[in-house]
């Protein structure tokens, strides 16, 4: 079924390559959040085993060369394109080391034009909300990044299983909702010596989710300094007993922060092995975002978690600094202008432990 054959009236997904060109990872389908919208899923999928003869590659290069141009056909129709809100963008390559070394070097030269489709027919989706990246084998494409940048409609970027290369982009990806997903054993560094991923303007972001070891530190570095500010350390055995003593080693263990002033909402979401989200300070100097209502903390390891109070380690902290402590503490105690606070975490006794040294009593939930 082509595009130009597709109905009027609902349908789960309809496979836009020829039933008899086999299976395809290209296919539109529809769902109804507030209304009738389409989504529409680009993959590749390239892969050959050790044992198989070079005629297997050919037939899965010739399957991609009908979805790229199927895909402009369908790009180039209005009345198509006006109903898609949502692209689903995934690229894997799985090439077996004893595979035919010619048929490889094809498989890996089509990612080329498997991209640039994709750049060439995204700003005619006018309508479009949301990109989600499902998986990206190889860096992100900078032509991709790029492309979702200028996008005036975009709104929600999800990127699952993905690596930068790039870390500056210019100008950044302005969105209201992001997400970033790598799965432990996934999340790898292609770009060590890069200590920030600059490629996110803040500034008409409401929702951010970044769970991923790796980037999470990087991704906030860029907004060093300024009043939303998160501390990671390394895991420790029995993290009440962890003290700072002094400002300046509070400072030095800060390596990320965040400034959203129009941001409504924030889900910090952090799976990790050897660093932990370990805190939030509502310090007079680094004060949330007057907009800020509402402060979501999910996935927090125990094991790692130090809390800044109004014992000792506030008071040591603020004299560095020159202030009251007794004032410091108060301004902690007292949450800031915070509306809510939301954690996620099954020990009933880390609830108890927080909702004390907080004195935090209106809105407290766990889950």
């Amino acid at each position: 079924m082509c595009y130009s054959d597709l109905p009027k009236s609902r349908t789960r997904s309809i496979s836009y390559l020829n039933a008899r060109s086999g299976p395809t990872p290209i296919e539109i389908s529809t769902h109804t959040r507030g209304g009738l919208h389409w989504s529409i899923s680009y993959s590749s999928r390239i892969w050959l085993g050790k044992n198989e003869a070079p005629e297997a590659m050919d037939k899965r290069l010739a399957e991609l060369k009908t979805m790229i141009k199927q895909l402009k056909a369908f790009a180039r129709s209005p009345r198509h394109v006006a109903v898609i809100r949502e692209c689903v963008l995934s690229y894997s390559i799985r090439l077996a080391t004893r595979a035919n070394k010619a048929a490889s070097d094809k498989g890996r030269k089509a990612y080329t034009p498997f991209v640039d489709a994709f750049v060439e027919c995204l700003p005619l989706f006018a309508n479009l909300k949301k990109v989600d990246v499902a998986e990206f084998m190889l860096k992100m494409d900078k032509k991709i990044l790029a492309a979702l940048a200028s996008h005036p409609s975009l709104e929600e970027v999800s990127l699952s299983t993905v690596r930068f290369g790039v870390h500056l982009l210019k100008p950044r990806i302005k969105l209201k909702r992001l997400s970033i997903s790598n799965s432990d054993w996934k999340d790898c560094n292609p770009n060590s010596s890069s200590k920030y991923l600059d490629m996110f303007s803040g500034e008409k972001l409401e929702s951010l989710s970044a769970s991923t070891t790796v980037y999470a530190p990087k991704f906030f570095g860029h907004w060093l300094g300024k009043r939303w500010t998160f501390l990671f350390q390394d895991d420790r055995e029995d993290p009440w007993d962890t003290k700072l003593d002094n400002m300046e080693q509070l400072k030095q263990k800060i390596v990320g922060a965040l400034d959203l002033d129009s941001c409504t909402s924030y889900t910090a979401h952090f799976r990790t092995n050897y660093m932990t989200f370990l805190h939030w300070i509502a310090h007079k100097k680094l004060q949330l975002p007057s907009g800020i209502k509402g402060l979501f903390l999910v996935d927090i390891s125990l094991s790692g978690f130090l809390f800044y109070s109004s014992d000792s380690d506030a008071s040591d902290s603020s004299s560095s600094d020159g202030s009251n402590g007794s004032d410091d503490s108060d301004n902690l105690n007292s949450s800031n202008n915070l509306d809510a606070l939301l954690l996620s975490n099954n020990d009933e006794s880390f609830f108890r432990h927080l909702e004390k040294k907080l004195k935090f009593k209106k809105n407290f939930i766990h889950t």
